[in-house]
């Protein structure tokens, strides 16, 4: 994040970061095993991060794919790890910081 967001957004909780209460307030996290289905959208922000790119085996990356971006609100955001590459397989995705493995949906 830029420091003006991290600063708005991010609070140091005795050497812990968390996001402040009046940001956590409006975020629902959940945690879902991507291989068996995608909780319900739209989502604004996906964090796939170090898993289905990089120990999935080519088959099972489509498939989860496909549903993580069917899942994702147009002009949201798809973060993966940064060693890790989109495939062409998760259509309408574009590149939204070149420096960053951060994807946005197509509006």
């Amino acid at each position: 994040l830029p420091d003006d967001l991290r600063h708005a957004a991010i609070e140091d909780a005795g050497g812990l970061f968390r996001v402040r209460d009046r940001f956590r307030q409006r975020v629902s996290w959940r945690c879902q095993d991507v291989r068996i289905g995608a909780p319900p959208g739209p989502f604004d922000l996906i964090m796939c991060c170090n898993l289905v790119l990089t120990y999935f085996d080519e088959a099972l990356q489509r498939e989860v794919m496909g549903r993580v971006v069917a899942t994702l609100r147009p002009g949201g955001a798809l973060v993966i790890g940064s060693h890790e590459s989109l495939p062409p397989l998760a259509a309408g995705c574009e590149p939204w910081c070149a420096k960053l493995p951060i994807y946005r949906l197509a509006r």
